[in-house]
């Protein structure tokens, strides 16, 4: 068996492997922002708002029920308290991401899920800026942000 000569010329035929890449393709900039992180910031905070409001308007009007029914319609009242207490939350996470460059924030598909579930209480906005953000936080620009953001856990082990 002989052994075929091998070709001291660089093989031209093939193309170059492309350089290995970020699975983000964004470019990395620390100033930068998206702006989907902005609607979702600002359209939690809208809803936050909408939700305060619409919490302290649902509290009167069951206290209102509550005394015409010499007491009885009280019982309805801890129905305000969920969405006070996610508008709460909204506008606390709102103000966390609003910023330009926000220290160590993680992605809250948990609020957004929250605020789909709003929709047990007419909250149309909630179920629209929940929806938005579900679909904005699984861009992949929107990940790398976070990515470059999320508070450091020590490794398990």
């Amino acid at each position: 068996m002989t052994e075929q000569p091998q070709d001291p010329r660089p093989d031209t035929d093939r193309p170059a492997l492309p350089p290995a890449s970020n699975p983000y393709p964004v470019p990395y900039d620390a100033a930068y922002k998206p702006a989907k992180v902005t609607a979702i910031a600002v359209l939690t905070l809208v809803d936050g708002v909408f939700n305060v409001l619409f919490a302290a308007g649902l509290f009167f009007g069951l206290l209102a029920f509550g005394v015409s029914t010499l007491g009885c319609g009280c019982i309805l009242l801890p129905l305000g308290l969920y969405p006070l207490a996610l508008g709460i939350i909204e506008l606390v996470y709102g103000t966390q991401i609003l910023p330009q460059d926000p220290r160590e924030v993680s992605p809250a598909r948990w609020l957004a899920i929250l605020q789909v579930v709003n929709v047990l209480f007419g909250q149309v906005l909630s179920v629209v800026a929940g929806i938005i953000a579900l679909v904005f936080l699984d861009d992949p620009e929107v990940r790398a942000w976070f990515a470059r953001r999320a508070p450091w856990t020590p490794p398990r082990g």
